[in-house]
């Protein structure tokens, strides 16, 4: 990998700005890095241009949160990843939330690399996605500003039916432009518009478009309104109407040209008939009925020969033969119940192929001398009937106009007498007439022939139209001699499917574009077209979802319940809900879907979100919750415990004191002193789970805390394991919790202790590690000294899966009861809380080993002197002190230890009264708790300090988590509950003194 990026730190130490640099070289990027000390710093390099930002958590007077808000009002787009050594769950996730894209501790930065190249390839894809939603944006406006001048009318309303937008060209025709439409009702009784208008949408509200026809200001509009359906159900509707006031007159006159057709072909004396081309009769007129002597309701869908036999079977079927081959009718004569009849047998056309025969036949019995007159007014009704035109001409073959009927007016705008005589292809576009007259005298040229010729034609008023003419050639014809043709104006039939082409394209382009995956499918389920973004989501080609459905992405026992929904989608008519996708590869995916069926008839539209990722998170903010909770039941937990602790510890310090001489009470209170030793040290466990123990960080010789303790781990371990310890005879101090630091020790002994059920050997080794020890390399640790403790034993050992669990909160592997999971999470967390680390080596059957780092306090002498000893200073006193606690039994005993070493103690149970005796008496140390009713500790040391200046202060708390963010200082003038008696004594000394 060499990927060439720009990389902004912001850290205010040189060397781990260095480390930061290094790793992500030899992770194989070709790194330009620039070094951001402060927020200043920072602001100015935001100058230029960065691919990537690495942000310590805490600098001093900045923080990441800070360096994200920075971002963000710049509106700069660059990723930033926080590199923190000492960043908690909880700020972690204030991180996440402020903007950082990923987390990454400085103890694990072989999760650098990965995380920047992952946070660069997003970073490319969210740009992508905002470059193709501008372009989409800029699509739909373009797309909006087209459909303001397209003819109809469009409009939509919210749920209360009043119109929240209206364009359209067709406003012009109305006596208020669209904006005053604006906030109208579209129902009641201030509304301008009938009911109908009303109903319609209130049936769109429900759900159901509808679509009606509306009389407004003169015209007739054809309207059609459907649900805008959003996340929430039905959110508005949406319209648009057509003007058909021209269309509804032709209709009208259509109409009433039929009925007169009608009319004429009932009343008419000729025989009237059609047939299919089996013969089958199809319809007869009253003079058949009187003709054949039936009722035409019995002859219909008979054969024609039963009724009425113009030649014989043979005969007809044949004459039907060649009319079918030819095209053309048939005319002939026949005699039937002693009448002469003169019949024409003419094809009806569809689709360019026969449908049906009309066969019209003519009693000419007493009119056989006008028997020329008949055939040719018969020839002119045959022309007329075949035809079915809009506008009926009939041309000669060099292209001059021989009769045109009145209805030509109305589509090109000349009257019929004005073109007659005249050549038809005068007024066609120029870019069409050689296409025309080519076909024209290509018809002429084979009679019988049918075209269709389309083209523009200017009409008299300059405007062009779009027309389509069917021509036929009948010039072989003696009644007819000439080009039959039926002509209609197509223009609005153009103009919508060019709309519907380019509706179709922009439908196809956010198809394509969009993010979401999509899919179309047909009636069975089966998919017939899929986005980009479905292959990219399923991990299939195009080619290779065409015909799958969701049944062969989802695990074989969700196919039953898809196959159920599916039915039950076609019967609503939509869907919504989440499913889990299950790749080619096995990966799987949770996903939301919505769902609309018969999006277009016989077409059903899914479209599909990937919700993986942000179901992840939601499940780590609930685990999140969950622990913060259990880590606010365990310091409630232990402050209640801590003060139950003190008494039993402060009255077992007590009696021992009094019954030193009594060898036997003086082991059994030594056996209860342990005890409350052991019941503190699990309370200091809980506390340090739960991040809320009272830190008092020094520096301190591990060797002589370790040395301090063999008695009580060798109580811990039991007799059957030996401890065997090596320290080092100099080693570097180290700035931890002294309570802390005897955890850490604790937890690991009892743990290898488990791990030794049948007896071993436990270790306990202390050593300096030099800043060129290979492990502090690996970790981009340089330039400074680090201590290690090493314990180690020789049992059962752990597997790698349980290894690589072995530090996660409440897990265990022992039996229920026997283990709370706790312990090596503690030393993790106290370890971090340090600035170390810890690393983990077992091989099953042959022990585990916990190597725990920390690092060398800076500011020390380097290496401590085992050998040095301090002589232990004195614990007695008498100075006045003045002891503030709540708690009775607290107070009482906190008071006879004071007693005790010889101090006079004044004692007082709530803030107001200790103030109050602060006034009247002289006093040199105020002993207060710092959670009390009314006021708290820091509250009462300020008063007392307001009427003696120099009165000394010393705090105590068994509740860390209240401490917190008090004027207290903790490292100095701070003693934890419990505690013992000698260890109240020499703190209270140790404040006096100074």
């Amino acid at each position: 990998m060499n990927m060439p990026i720009r990389v902004l730190v912001l850290e205010d130490k040189q060397l781990h700005y260095e480390a930061l640099v290094s790793e992500l070289r030899l992770g194989g990027l070709a790194v330009e890095s620039r070094h951001a000390a402060s927020g200043g710093e920072f602001t100015r390099a935001l100058a230029e241009s960065w691919d990537i930002v690495l942000a310590d958590f805490v600098l001093p007077g900045f923080t990441a949160l800070d360096a994200l808000r920075t971002l963000k009002e710049r509106e700069i787009d660059t990723p930033l990843i926080v590199v923190s050594g000492t960043i908690d769950e909880e700020s972690a996730l204030t991180v996440y939330q402020g903007g950082a894209r990923d987390f990454v501790t400085k103890e694990r930065l072989a999760r650098l690399v990965p995380a920047v190249v992952r946070e660069l390839e997003e970073a490319d894809t969210r740009r992508e996605r905002l470059r193709v939603e501008r372009e989409l944006e800029n699509s739909i406006r373009r797309f909006e500003l087209t459909l303001r001048q397209l003819p109809g009318i469009f409009w939509t309303t919210g749920v209360d039916l009043r119109i929240e937008s209206a364009f359209g060209g067709a406003f012009a025709s109305l006596a208020r432009p669209a904006s005053e439409y604006i906030g109208v009702a579209v129902e009641g009784p201030d509304s301008p518009f009938p009911p109908v208008v009303g109903e319609a949408h209130r049936r769109a509200l429900a759900g159901q478009a509808s679509r009606y026809e509306l009389a407004y200001e003169g015209r007739v509009y054809d309207a059609f309104v459907q649900p805008i359906h959003g996340e929430s159900g039905v959110t508005g509707v949406v319209g648009v109407s057509l003007d058909v006031t021209e269309q509804r007159h032709a209709e009208a006159e259509a109409r009433r040209a039929e009925r007169e057709f009608e009319t004429l072909v009932e009343n008419s004396d000729d025989l009237i008939l059609r047939v299919d081309r089996e013969l089958r009769l199809l319809y007869v007129n009253a003079a058949t009925e009187q003709a054949v002597g039936r009722n035409r309701h019995d002859v219909l869908g008979r054969q024609m020969d039963e009724y009425l036999s113009p030649q014989s079977p043979a005969l007809l079927r044949e004459m039907v033969r060649q009319i079918e081959e030819s095209g053309e009718g048939r005319t002939f004569e026949f005699e039937h119940s002693g009448h002469v009849f003169q019949a024409r047998i003419t094809p009806e056309f569809g689709d360019e192929e026969i449908e049906s025969l009309l066969f019209v036949a003519r009693d000419v019995t007493s009119l056989v001398e006008k028997d020329r007159e008949l055939r040719t007014s018969e020839a002119h009704y045959r022309a007329l009937v075949e035809a079915t035109l809009d506008v009926f001409s009939i041309v000669a073959a060099d292209g001059t106009l021989r009769y045109a009927a009145p209805s030509v007016v109305s589509t090109i705008g000349y009257a019929a007498d004005e073109r007659v005589g005249r050549s038809i292809f005068e007024h066609i576009h120029p870019e069409d007439r050689d296409g025309v007259e080519t076909a024209f005298a290509r018809c002429v040229a084979q009679p019988g022939m049918i075209a269709r010729l389309d083209y523009r034609y200017r009409r008299r008023d300059g405007v062009w139209r779009h027309l389509s003419t069917l021509i036929r050639n009948l010039l072989d014809d003696e009644l007819v001699q000439g080009v039959v043709a039926s002509t209609r104006d197509v223009t609005e039939q153009r103009e919508r499917e060019a709309r519907l082409r380019e509706s179709e394209k922009h439908f196809r382009s956010l198809f394509d574009m969009a993010v979401d995956a999509i899919v179309l499918a047909d009636d069975q389920g089966r998919w017939i077209d899929a986005n980009p973004a479905m292959e990219r989501l399923v991990g299939l080609s195009h080619d290779e979802l065409l015909g799958m459905s969701p049944a062969d992405i989802v695990d074989e026992a969700a196919r039953d319940s898809i196959s159920t929904a599916w039915s039950t989608f076609l019967q609503e008519g939509s869907m919504t809900g989440q499913f889990e996708l299950v790749r080619p590869d096995g990966e799987r995916r949770f996903v939301d879907f919505a769902a609309k069926a018969n999006f277009v008839p016989g077409r059903h539209l899914s479209i599909i979100r990937d919700v993986s990722e942000r179901r992840r998170l939601e499940e780590q903010l609930v685990q999140a919750q969950k622990m913060e909770a259990v880590g606010r039941l365990a310091g409630g937990v232990a402050h209640d415990f801590n003060n139950l602790l003190l008494v039993i510890r402060g009255y077992g310090d007590l009696l021992a004191s009094r019954f030193a001489d009594d060898r036997q009470a003086s082991a059994d209170i030594r056996e209860l002193l342990d005890a409350a030793d052991r019941a503190a040290s699990l309370t200091e466990q809980l506390l340090a789970f739960s991040r809320r123990q009272v830190v008092q960080p020094v520096t301190i010789y591990p060797n002589e805390v370790v040395d301090a303790m063999r008695k009580m781990i060798g109580r811990l371990i039991g007799e059957d394991i030996a401890m065997v310890t090596e320290l080092a005879e100099r080693t570097p101090p180290v700035c931890i919790d002294r309570g802390q630091l005897e955890q850490i020790v604790i937890n690991l002994a009892v743990n290898a202790r488990d791990a030794m059920p049948h007896g071993g050997v436990l270790r306990i080794e202390t050593a300096g590690v030099s800043p060129s020890d290979s492990v502090l390399a690996s970790r981009g640790l340089h330039g400074r000294e680090f201590l290690r403790l090493r314990v180690g034993d020789n049992g059962l050992g752990m597997d790698a899966e349980t290894l690589d669990r072995a530090f996660e909160p409440f897990f265990t592997t022992k039996p229920p009861g026997l283990g709370t999971g706790l312990g090596l999470s503690t030393v993790y967390g106290l370890v971090q809380s340090a600035g170390g680390f810890v690393e983990a080596h077992s091989v099953v059957g042959r022990g585990t080993t916990f190597d725990v780092y920390l690092p060398a306090a800076e500011g020390g002498d380097g290496f401590a002197d085992d050998d040095e000893e301090e002589s232990p200073p004195t614990l007695l006193g008498t100075e006045t002190i003045l002891l503030v606690e709540d708690e009775a039994k607290v107070r009482s005993l906190v008071e006879q230890m004071l007693s005790s070493f010889g101090y006079s103690v004044v004692a007082s149970e709530n803030a107001r009264a200790a103030v109050d005796l602060a006034q009247t008496l002289p006093v040199d140390l105020l002993l207060t708790d710092v959670v009390m009713p009314e006021l708290g500790g820091d509250d009462v040391a300020a008063l007392v300090r307001r009427a003696r200046p120099d009165t000394r202060v010393l705090f105590m708390s068994g509740y860390p988590d209240r401490v917190a963010g008090r004027k207290i200082d903790v490292e100095g003038n701070f003693i934890k509950k419990p505690f013992s008696r000698d260890e109240l004594a020499r703190k209270v000394r140790e404040v006096l003194d100074r």
